[in-house]
């Protein structure tokens, strides 16, 4: 509560950004157009799936690392902040060196890391492998959220880029944590608490297995096409 204040009392100081005064309007025809980019709508079907492994992620990790005995899970999972906040810093470098899309299907390659690190490890021999998820969970969170918002940035109009924008965050935070939670609930009540013996290194193996089968999809049928700045930097794939 009290780093509440002090955020809001700091948002003071912020500079003042007005808005845009122009006289147009955008009506539900502009907003609808933009689904009219099959590369766009590739990508929002990608958010949305990224959105569900995001909650599983968010639900499950520290009773998982309970169930298996970690002394201190809170501290262990405080690894994934720091490592987004290292990643995000890199953003800049990738994006010049390798684009947008193999920023994105790196951010599905680092969730298939990340639930298979945590299906290997253990807190006796193998509890590297725990922290390694941690830090590959900043590269799977900032790949995604930060590289996705700049593509979207990058390929929509200015009338319905707002719209995009939010069109993010519902299949993120809203749909994708919706169905997230209702499959998560299903699959760990099936295979963990519903069960005589945990089987927490199936959940986990099941979705590393998701993520190598949305990476084939993804990398299969979506094909955006670069801007001058990538053609200049980026050698051919």
């Amino acid at each position: 509560a009290c780093f509440a204040f002090l955020q809001a009392a700091l948002s003071l100081r912020l500079p003042d950004c007005p808005p845009r005064q122009d006289h147009t309007r955008t009506s539900l025809s502009d907003g609808l157009k933009m689904l009219k980019s099959r590369n766009l709508i590739i990508f929002f079907a990608f958010t949305l799936c990224m959105g569900i492994m995001l909650k599983v992620s968010e639900a499950y990790t520290n009773p998982f690392f309970s169930d298996m005995g970690v002394t201190h899970a809170n501290a262990l999972i405080s690894i994934s902040r720091i490592s987004e906040a290292l990643f995000i810093l890199l953003i800049p470098f990738f994006l010049k060196k390798i684009g947008i899309r193999k920023i994105i299907l790196g951010a599905v390659v680092a969730w298939c890391i990340y639930y298979a690190a945590l299906g290997l490890g253990n807190p006796a021999g193998r509890m590297y492998l725990y922290v390694l998820s941690m830090i590959v969970y900043g590269i799977a969170f900032d790949f995604f959220n930060i590289a996705g918002s700049i593509y979207v940035e990058q390929n929509t109009d200015d009338s319905v880029r707002s719209t995009a924008q939010g069109m993010i965050s519902l299949l993120t935070n809203g749909a994708g944590s919706l169905i997230g939670a209702i499959s998560a609930q299903g699959l760990v009540n099936g295979l963990v608490y519903q069960n005589s013996s945990p089987r927490w290194q199936a959940v986990w193996f099941i979705l590393s297995g998701t993520s190598i089968l949305l990476f084939c999809i993804f990398a299969v049928i979506f094909r955006p096409e670069r801007t001058k700045t990538e053609k200049q930097r980026i050698p051919n794939d």
